[in-house]
């Protein structure tokens, strides 16, 4: 036999990814429940980041989104709702979803209780000062009701 390789050598495969560089899984499926969900779960990450409060005095505009207070707290239950949504496919996601979504929105309604109260107070008291909830921690609400709505969908299934 002679020492030279075959013109025809075959090419080993390529080496095993290196341990703990694993992806995510994705969820494979994507029912009406699981979209709207994970359709609310974004509009309550958004609402998280926009104003949770505006004042106006005079000239000058002033608001405070909700990262300056339960925003924090509200855009990481949507967050990990939302993460949960796109990597499990378990029964168990619409369960899950459903208390986060909860929890989030129940956190921004009593928000907008106290800044509505405030803001009355505040508005009736002076005629330079007006205080009113903001935008954001209204879509927070309407987010967390579209997502629970959509667990609820996946629930009755």
């Amino acid at each position: 036999m002679s020492n030279h390789q075959s013109e025809h050598s075959v090419t080993p495969p390529p080496p095993p990814p290196p341990p703990g560089r694993r992806s995510l899984p994705v969820a494979t499926s994507w029912s009406a429940g699981r979209r709207v969900s994970l359709a609310g779960a974004a509009v309550g990450v958004i609402g998280s980041l926009l104003p949770w409060a505006t004042m106006q005095a005079l000239l000058v505009n002033f608001s405070v989104d909700g990262l300056h207070g339960d925003g924090k707290a509200t855009i990481v239950l949507f967050g990990i709702a939302g993460v949960i949504l796109l990597t499990s496919a378990h029964r168990a996601t619409a369960t899950v979803v459903l208390v986060l979504s909860s929890i989030a929105t129940l956190i921004a309604g009593y928000d907008i209780v106290n800044i509505s109260n405030f803001a009355t107070q505040t508005n009736s008291s002076s005629a330079l000062i007006q205080v009113s909830p903001g935008i954001g921690i209204y879509l927070c609400v309407l987010g967390g009701a579209v997502s629970v709505i959509g667990a609820a969908i996946d629930l009755s299934k």
